[in-house]
This record gives structure tokens, C-alpha cells and sequence, in this order.
């Protein structure tokens, strides 16, 4: 099948045994799916700048929450040996069989912000892939440019566009982070077969197991010639199939598709070889989560509330690509926090609406308004806060971009 997936709806309460005891950090996936081959997820807060571990899971085929060695966990419970309270982030990774270690993995697959105990976890915040792939577009042709013969042209795919005249690059994708790589298929009869791996769209794939023995053009792309798995026979007619771009994990844990296919398209009943075709963008069914962080204060933490209006120093600073912005506030008021680059232009507003007091931090991933990285340099970022009363202060810091 295209989709070794299942959508699914999953919490995760997670019990902090830290100075705030009985926190909880509740997480609800939607699209995330099994991983097999002793792969499994593991949560991560962001607390003070340091990645602390939630908890290691997986989910099984009813999409229950399951521990590493498959057993239910009851409730979704895990307890944490941390103080969730100043949280920046939560960031779900992909972590491989055999992980012992303390540090998350590369393959960093949801993130999101916390801002006033929640966060939208998405593929498209910085601590995850950093892209939402809405604007990823393809093209390909049926061609089978590694053997002489003349009267298989339908037995293979290659990912460029043919419409100049002359071979281009047929896909426009983002550069992906560490931890990822993407992979082209093609669905014959229900099963997916590869046509490689790559990470530049305007290079060749790794592999060729089924092409001839000719070069093939400079592009990701098969010829399905030889070597056909079980099932399936070549040379073949790829008119009817599906084409799929897929973004898949780096180790990966299965031969499949992944959940993340931002590139699909149908193979025309009619096609005909060295006509350039195009892929339709599916990137708005992605996986995406929310996270809420319910923390219990004890009378202890009720005196350390802090006593003044104060905008703190980024953390750290200078900073490339991401940065914390601190701040305390010593009653509810309404916050507006932005980003301002040394000119004065309106860059970025990371926080807007009405808060509890309390010690808060916002993380700024160095991109403004439009998804769009900003230039190394100096910015200032200013705080206001407007009181029920009226009033209102007003404090400015500078930070640096490496």
C-alpha cells in the first residue's frame, strides 16, 4: 500500500517529579505512525536551553501508546525527573534501535514553541525540518535511458522536465536538516518500489538496482529493466501507477514510503514517454500535534514570583538559528513581544495576547513573519505590557545573528 499509516489521535501525559511536582505535559498526535525495527519517538522539553527526555514510545497498529517493549502503558503516563515549568520547546524525534544515549537523535519530526503552557507541534518549525513543504512542486517523464532498446520507454522514471526542450531540474524541494533524506517511488499494482534516495534534486539518486547498464541523466530517477522483486515483472508499463517523492527518515526504519510525502501524482492511463508530467503537492496532510504543560505550583514557588517587570538577555546570544527570549512578569497583563532588525523595521512579533505572571521565555528561530530566514546581524527585540489600569512599560534589548 502507498500509506503504511494509519491516522491516529494519541495523548501522552507526562508526570514531572521535579521541584514543580506534578507536572504534566499532555501531547495529541495526529498522522504519526508505527516505526518498526526497534526504531521508536521520544519527547523532548526544551528547558534553559537543554534538551531533556520525556520518555521513549512507540505506536502500535490500534495506535495505542506502547513502551520499548511493546506493553500498553497505562494511562500514557510517564514520569519525568525534571521542572517543566520554564519549557521553551517540545520536540518529537525519531530515535534508532539500540539508543542509549541522553542526546536526541538528528532526526528531529514534530517541534513547536511553548508559549503560555502550549505549543502547536509541526514538520515546519525550526527544531523539527524547518519547512511546511506547501510550496514544493515536481515534474517527470517515462524514459528508460539505460538500455538500447527503444520499445520499453514506459518502464521507466526519471524526476526532470523535458518541456525547454532539453533535461532540467524536475523538482523543487527544500534542503533538508541532518536526520533526513528524500526518496522517489512508484506504485505498481499496490506495491511501492523505490528509485532512490537523494538529498539534491538536480543530482543523481544513490542507487540504481534495476536500471541497465547505460548512465542515466543527472537526475533522481529508474529504469525498471531487471532484478523486479517478487510479484512484479520488467520491463513494464508505468502508465496507471503512481509517482510519490517521499521524506524519509535517515537511518530509516523500513523499506516503505514514510508518512511525509509532499510530492504524489498519478501516472496517466495514456502517458507517453519523454512528456513531461507533473506531481501535485499533498504536504497539508502531514502529521501535526499540540502540546499543553499543566504545571502545579507549591507555596514555595508562589514566593518567587517575580516581583518586577523585566525583559531579560537572550540564550544564548550571539545565536545561530535559534535563540530564547526571557521575561518576567509580576502580574497578569497584556504582552506584546517583537523583533525589530537595527533599522527599526518590524521583523517578527513572537508573542501577543494577555498572560499569568510568572518567569516566561520565547523561542525565536530567526525567521520573520513569512516563514522566511532573516540576515546575520543586530536586532532588537522590545517588550510592552499594558496594564487593566491603562498604563503601560515598555523595555528593549539587542541580540546577535551569527
Amino acid at each position: 500500500m502507498l500509506c503504511r499509516f494509519r491516522f491516529l489521535s494519541l495523548v501522552v501525559f507526562l508526570l514531572a517529579s521535579g521541584a514543580s511536582a506534578g507536572d504534566m505535559l499532555t501531547l495529541s498526535f495526529t498522522g504519526v505512525q508505527p516505526l518498526v525495527n526497534g526504531f521508536h519517538y521520544e519527547g523532548w522539553a526544551i528547558v534553559g536551553g537543554v534538551p531533556v527526555t520525556t520518555g521513549k514510545f512507540n505506536v502500535d497498529a490500534n495506535g495505542a501508546l506502547v513502551d520499548l517493549a511493546g506493553n500498553v502503558i497505562a494511562n500514557g503516563e510517564f514520569d519525568v525527573e525534571a521542572d517543566l515549568s520554564q519549557t521553551a520547546a517540545i520536540v518529537l524525534t525519531i530515535e534508532p534501535d539500540g539508543d542509549t544515549d541522553t542526546d536526541p537523535a538528528a532526526t528531529h519530526y514534530l517541534a513547536g514553541g511553548v508559549n503560555d503552557g502550549s505549543a502547536m507541534l509541526t514538520v515546519g518549525h525550526a527544531a523539527a525540518l524547518g519547512d511546511d513543504f506547501a510550496k514544493a512542486t515536481g515534474a517527470y517523464i517515462l524514459a528508460t535511458p539505460t538500455d538500447t532498446a527503444t520499445t520499453n520507454e514506459n518502464s521507466g522514471i526519471w524526476f526532470l522536465d523535458l518541456s525547454s526542450g532539453s533535461p532540467a531540474k524536475g523538482l523543487d524541494l527544500p534542503t533538508l536538516p541532518a536526520g533526513w533524506a528524500y526518496e522517489g517511488w512508484v506504485v505498481m499494482g499496490g506495491s511501492p518500489v523505490t528509485t532512490g534516495t537523494f538529498t539534491d534534486p538536480a543530482a543523481a539518486d544513490l542507487s540504481a538496482p534495476f536500471s541497465g547498464t547505460q548512465a542515466g541523466p543527472p537526475f533522481p530517477g529508474e529504469d525498471y529493466l531487471m532484478n523486479a522483486p517478487s510479484g512484479l515483472t520488467f520491463p513494464t508499463n508505468l502508465a496507471g501507477a503512481t509517482a510519490v517523492i517521499s521524506i524519509e527518515p535517515s537511518p530509516d526504519d523500513a523499506a516503505g514510503p514514510f508518512t511525509l510525502k509532499p510530492l504524489v501524482g498519478m501516472i496517466p492511463d495514456t502517458a507517453k514517454d519523454h512528456v513531461t508530467y507533473s506531481l501535485d503537492n499533498k504536504a497539508t496532510g502531514f502529521p501535526w500535534g499540540t502540546a499543553t504543560i499543566q504545571t502545579t505550583v507549591s507555596v514555595e514557588e508562589i514566593k518567587v514570583v517575580p516581583g518586577e517587570f523585566r525583559l531579560l538577555q537572550n540564550y544564548p546570544n550571539p545565536f545561530n538559528p535559534t535563540t530564547i527570549v526571557p521575561y518576567d512578569l509580576p502580574e497578569r497583563v497584556a504582552v506584546v513581544l517583537t523583533i525589530y532588525d537595527i533599522l527599526g523595521r518590524e521583523i517578527r512579533t513572537l508573542v501577543q495576547g494577555v498572560e499569568t505572571p510568572g518567569s516566561k521565555s520565547v523561542l525565536w528561530d530567526a525567521k520573520d513573519e513569512f516563514g522566511r530566514s532573516v540576515s546575520p546581524g543586530v536586532y532588537l527585540y522590545r517588550i510592552k505590557a499594558t496594564y487593566p489600569s491603562g498604563g503601560s512599560l515598555t523595555q528593549t534589548h539587542k541580540m546577535v545573528l551569527l
